[in-house]
Formats: C-alpha cells, sequence, structure tokens
C-alpha cells in the first residue's frame, strides 16, 4: 500500500502512476491530471508583488507599495515563505516619505 499524492488515500503499489520528472505518486490518471491542473494555474501573488515593488521604485512608489504589500499578504495567507514583496513594498513607502520630506525641505 502507498499512499496518493492527490487525494491520500492509501491505494496498491501496482495500480500507482509515476511521474516523469519527481517522486510524487498517484493512484490514477484522474488524481495526477487533476494535480496537474491545479499546480499549471497558480498564480504567484509574491513574484506579482516583487515586480509591483520594483516598479514603484521608479513611479508612484506609495501606490504601488501599498499594492505590493497586499500581494505579499496574500501570498503569505496562502503559505508563501518568501517576504520579497512584503520588503519591496515597505521600502517603496518608505523611500516616498523620504522624498516627500526632501521636496518640502527643498521648496
Amino acid at each position: 500500500m502507498a499512499t496518493c499524492y492527490y487525494c491520500k488515500k492509501n491505494k496498491p503499489v501496482k495500480h500507482l502512476h509515476r511521474t516523469v520528472f519527481s517522486d510524487k505518486e498517484f493512484c490514477s490518471e484522474k488524481c495526477f491530471y487533476k494535480y496537474r491542473k491545479e499546480k499549471k494555474h497558480k498564480t504567484d501573488y509574491n513574484q506579482i508583488g516583487v515586480i509591483l515593488g520594483v516598479v514603484g521604485l521608479v513611479v508612484l512608489p506609495l501606490l504601488f507599495g501599498i499594492i505590493a504589500v497586499i500581494f505579499g499578504a496574500i501570498a503569505k495567507g496562502k503559505g508563501s515563505e518568501k517576504n520579497g514583496a512584503i520588503i519591496l513594498g515597505i521600502v517603496d513607502i518608505v523611500w516616498w516619505y523620504i522624498a516627500l520630506a526632501i521636496g518640502f525641505t527643498l521648496f
């Protein structure tokens, strides 16, 4: 008996399907294709947040910083261990406050 990676049911070993690129075992092709479909359409919110954070370093740092922090928080809520979006979002917001302070002191 072995456990199917997708449905977590114990099935006889002779019915398991092994994927080519990993050691994950599936009890049927139905479980394998469901797993592939879910994995393919999974959105990486942290990656989107990092891109927005980098854009925010140059253009509209307050807006893009807040959005980057929101996307980072969504990624954290979905179990991501990456912090790049949150950190870049905070850097954007701090950068905006620094630029605002410098702008007020110069003019």
